[in-house]
């Protein structure tokens, strides 16, 4: 008997799009903090700014790998 995993497969799929998304966001704005010199007027800002993103970032992406884990998991259950 063949069961129909495409729409479970597709959402897979969109979620590995978007935590790719999300890691890619993390890189840059870890380059962003790393090119920030101490010298610049808004220095200390900028820095609680970029961190804030980054933090946010971390709970995003802790989101998606739980949302895809789950989703991996009821394909699992469909299939069995």
């Amino acid at each position: 008997m063949k069961v129909d995993t495409e729409a479970i497969d597709q959402e897979i799929k969109a979620l590995e799009k978007q935590l790719k998304q999300s890691y890619a966001v993390k890189r840059k704005t870890l380059e962003e903090i790393e090119m920030l010199y101490p010298d610049e007027k808004h220095y200390k800002r900028r820095e609680a700014d970029l961190d804030d993103r980054l933090y946010r970032m971390y709970d995003k992406i802790d989101e998606q790998e739980q949302s895809l884990i789950d989703a991996k998991a009821k394909r699992q259950a469909i299939e069995s």
